[in-house]
C-alpha cells in the first residue's frame, strides 16, 4: 500500500484491517508486528476482529506470517480532499482472452 506524498497537502493516513480473531498476532506491517497502540474490536456474530490506526506517509507492506487471509483498506483525508482503496486483493481471473497468433 502507499499513501500520497505530503505535498501539496498533508493527509491523515489510516489503515483498517479485518482478520479472524485467532490470527491477529500474525499480522505484520513493514515486517514488524502491528504497533502496540492498535486496539481490536470484535465484530458481533462473527469470529472476526477489526482495527483502524494511523500510518506514516510512504509505502508500506502488510502480510500475515502464516499466509492467513485478511481484509485491508487504506484511506486518508484532510480538510478538502480524501482518498481510499483496498489493498492486496487476491482476485481470480474472470475470463481468458485469447489473441490470434
Amino acid at each position: 500500500i502507499s499513501t500520497p506524498a505530503s505535498q501539496p497537502v498533508a493527509f491523515s493516513n489510516y489503515l483498517s484491517i479485518i482478520v479472524p480473531d485467532d490470527q491477529k498476532d500474525g499480522l505484520r506491517l513493514d515486517d514488524q508486528p502491528l504497533p502496540s497502540f492498535v486496539l481490536w474490536t470484535n465484530i458481533p456474530g462473527q469470529k472476526l476482529s477489526g482495527a483502524s490506526f494511523n500510518i506514516s506517509i510512504g509505502s508500506h507492506t502488510v502480510h500475515h506470517v502464516d499466509k492467513s487471509k485478511f481484509s485491508l483498506i487504506t484511506y486518508g483525508f484532510e480538510s478538502y480532499d480524501s482518498y481510499g482503496y483496498p489493498g492486496g486483493l487476491q482476485l481470480k481471473a474472470q475470463c481468458i482472452v485469447k489473441t490470434p497468433d
